[in-house]
């Protein structure tokens, strides 16, 4: 299943953000190339409470939407666990 975040923005006081802290399923995240910071600040917000973040790869593409299932299936295999130092060694722009 997938869930658009409406302006990239996904703040703690929403429904959604509250169920899926509730649930707590694996969520994986696939934010536009130029919404990177966004796509960090939440992810670094749902492992606050405890919720494991998987970053999907869109390299080659510039949304999402622009690719297959069979590559989304494909890229969501192959995504990365998403932790506290891959948002500092992004904001250090390593």
């Amino acid at each position: 299943n997938a869930i658009p975040v409406l302006g990239s923005t996904l703040t703690e006081s929403s429904k959604l953000f509250q169920k899926i802290c509730q649930k707590k399923p694996r969520v994986f995240i696939c934010f536009d190339s130029d919404a990177l910071e966004k796509q960090y600040q939440v992810s670094k917000k749902l492992m606050k409470y405890g919720v494991d973040v998987y970053k999907i790869s869109i390299d080659g593409f510039l949304d999402i939407g622009e690719m297959s299932k069979e590559e989304v299936k494909n890229r969501k295999v192959k995504a990365d666990f998403v932790s506290e130092l891959d948002y500092l060694k992004y904001k250090l722009n390593f």
